[in-house]
């Protein structure tokens, strides 16, 4: 072996209306520029709060500016449930194959695959791609985890009310 661009796989063809777009594997500055997409959709925190203490006593208003103070200094983020979250709209799925499709098909817009891919074919497309270069929804292996490890996720996971989540279909979905 030469190096390890022999182990990751290549671009894998999808068809659409007769046209085959090759959609590139998944990498780490796609999860960085759909996390760029997530956060330039949030309001920070302090506006939050300064919403929030109006009619509040002096008290809870000096805490929940505290906390919205310590929340923006520490960053804006966004987990991976968020990415994930958001990978499963309409819009998470049309950027996935953008993202995708635009290391081979440098001409290639947001408009035009809004156009080109219907709902049900960007998530076709979308699975297809991962299923197709091997990746899983417990990363980059498409080799199970063995059953009760930490990666087994199986049953779900639990959000944050207690209630089950399925598995996501997305490639990169790790916690």
């Amino acid at each position: 072996m030469e190096g390890i661009y022999e182990i990751i796989p290549g671009s894998v063809p999808v068809e659409v209306d007769g046209t085959t777009w090759r959609l590139a594997p998944w990498t780490l500055a796609d999860d960085a520029e759909i996390e760029r997409r997530i956060l330039a959709k949030r309001r920070r925190p302090l506006d939050v709060a300064r919403e929030m203490i109006d009619g509040q006593p002096e008290h809870l208003q000096r805490h929940i500016l505290a906390l919205a103070y310590a929340d923006e200094c520490g960053g804006l983020r966004a987990t991976r449930r968020d990415l994930l979250e958001w990978l499963e709209t309409r819009e998470g799925q049309l950027v996935e194959i953008w993202l995708r499709a635009r290391k081979n098909h440098k001409e290639l817009t947001l408009e035009d695959v809004e156009r080109l891919f219907s709902a049900e074919a960007a998530a076709s497309a979308n699975a297809r791609a991962a299923e197709l270069s091997g990746e899983s929804a417990l990363g980059n292996s498409s080799s199970p985890a063995p059953p009760g490890s930490a990666t087994d996720l199986s049953l779900g996971e639990q959000s944050s009310d207690g209630s089950s989540k399925p598995e996501s279909a997305h490639p990169t979905s790790a916690s």
